[in-house]
This record gives C-alpha cells, sequence and structure tokens, in this order.
C-alpha cells in the first residue's frame, strides 16, 4: 500500500480494538517511535490537507504551541471526518450489586442527570 500512499490523505488506523482516522504528515525511513501502525484504508485517493497546508500546520503548531494533531484536525473541512458518540444510561429496572465507590458515584450521576455522552 506504501506506493499509493500520499502526504495529506485521510486514513483509517487500528489502536487497540477500534480504529481511528488519521491524516498523513511525513514519510521518515525510520520511525521516531517504538511501535507504530499499519494503516488499513485510505479514505479517499485525494488528499484533504497540500503539502503548503502541512507546512502551515507545523509552523502553527511551533508558533502557538499547539499540538500538530489539534492544528491539523482545526483544518480539515467539516464532515470529512468520523466521530463516534458514546453514550451511557441506566438500564431501567437495573439493580447492580457490588458497585465501587467510583461505579455507585457513576450511577448516582446517571440517576440524577440522565444519559451522558461522550
Amino acid at each position: 500500500m506504501q506506493g499509493e500512499i500520499a502526504l495529506g490523505q485521510l486514513v483509517w488506523v487500528p489502536f487497540g480494538p477500534r480504529f481511528l482516522q488519521g491524516v498523513v504528515v511525513r514519510f521518515d525511513e525510520a520511525s521516531p517511535v517504538a511501535e507504530t501502525r499499519d494503516i488499513l484504508q485510505i479514505v479517499d485517493r485525494e488528499p484533504i490537507l497540500t503539502e503548503p497546508l502541512l507546512a502551515l500546520a507545523y509552523w502553527m503548531s511551533e508558533t502557538y504551541l499547539a499540538p500538530i494533531h489539534q492544528v491539523i484536525f482545526g483544518m480539515i473541512p467539516p464532515g470529512l471526518t468520523s466521530h463516534t458518540i458514546t453514550l451511557v444510561r441506566l438500564i431501567p429496572d437495573a439493580h447492580p450489586e457490588g458497585a465501587t465507590p467510583a461505579q455507585e458515584c457513576l450511577l448516582a450521576l446517571l440517576r440524577e442527570r440522565g444519559a451522558l455522552s461522550r
């Protein structure tokens, strides 16, 4: 797949049991981190960010001390990325037994406020 990958492309990458989207920002001979992940799929053949936009993102990150991933995802047009919303709610008539103090706190919060999303 390496020959097909271009700078600025939106891709899917596995992280544990989930899959996350990322943007190809650089090619290196050696990885700066110990563990890397394979790209599973390219979302679109056309890059969503051009090389000048990526250069601008790195400049903004360095100049304003902002994490590069936040700068890059702030440049992506709305609707191109996929987001997952996690909703936590109580099951009606459920009475969990043996909950830890932290779980009891969460249960009390859910009873008070209803479903919570992340």
